[in-house]
């Protein structure tokens, strides 16, 4: 586990998910230390995106770089979404 966000790495992938239909279909729980938390396991369909680093145009990453341009382009397709 890297815990350094500003070192050059290699991304893997990033995960979005439908929260709200998690916590509306009673999966999502709270322990105090996470926003929401699944037990065990949770079904793909409520999966929404998945980011890895071939869809970003920047060619060299750390952590804080790459959860940041993840989570803008995640955002953005929200939005186009809503429209």
């Amino acid at each position: 586990m890297c815990i350094d966000p500003n070192i050059a790495y290699t991304p893997g992938v990033r995960l979005y998910f439908d929260t709200l239909k998690i916590i509306t279909d009673g999966l999502g729980t709270k322990d105090g230390l996470h926003v929401l938390k699944v037990f065990e396991q949770l079904p793909l369909e409520y999966m929404v995106l998945a980011i890895n680093e071939s869809i970003l145009p920047q060619q060299s990453w750390t952590p804080k770089t790459f959860t940041a341009e993840a989570d803008n382009y995640f955002l953005a397709h929200i939005k186009n979404q809503a429209i």
